[in-house]
């Protein structure tokens, strides 16, 4: 979605799409005609030459990644010089994982396990009277800090950080403006 509103905008750029899935790049293809979808696992070298973007976005994709420090040079490689790196994460530093910390539940940035993100956090599924899920497959954790820290390392210059969520919920909405260090995910905007 993220993709489709920025090409259906500003409809004069070139736009490309990747997701690890072929079921997802059938969809988009189907759907969004101005977009040139591919299949690209991102823990291996991609087929973009050096240089080749302006603007890269990686929304929640690193915290699925087990290498993330080759996709990192990975997206520096392709990126043009002064090009924009904008990525998001879940934040580790949320006010949902540090109460589900509080209680002795497994934080909702993580999981244990591929099979369900039940495990760790079954009184609360039950509370709410939700069904079994299977897991997001979560690999990595970030906080601000460390995130930031990492792409540094990588030679990015940080630029902003916006805190942002998932579930569009009102409490969600308030921590964003009160406690933005607190946010449930994390946006950050890098250069090269």
């Amino acid at each position: 979605e993220f993709i489709s509103n920025f090409a259906e905008n500003f409809p004069l750029n070139t736009y490309y799409g990747n997701d690890i899935s072929a079921n997802v790049v059938e969809m988009n293809q189907k759907n969004k005609k101005n977009i040139t979808w591919s299949i690209d696992d991102f823990n291996a070298k991609t087929k973009y030459e050096d240089g080749f973007f302006d603007v890269v976005i990686a929304g929640e994709i690193i915290e699925h990644l087990s290498d993330t420090d080759f996709f990192l040079d990975e997206v520096y490689r392709i990126m043009k010089p002064n090009g924009f790196f904008l990525l998001t994460t879940p934040n580790l530093a949320s006010w949902l994982d540090r109460v589900t910390l509080l209680f002795g539940m497994q934080p909702f940035s993580t999981e244990v396990s591929n099979l369900s993100r039940h495990f760790g956090r079954e009184r609360f599924y039950k509370f709410i009277g939700a069904k079994e899920r299977q897991s997001a497959g979560h690999l990595r954790c970030f906080t601000k800090g460390a995130l930031i820290s990492l792409l540094e390392f990588y030679k990015f210059k940080f630029i902003k950080e916006i805190p942002c969520h998932v579930h569009n919920m009102l409490i969600n909405k308030v921590i964003d403006i009160v406690f933005p260090g607190m946010s449930q995910n994390m946006l950050i905007i890098v250069r090269k």
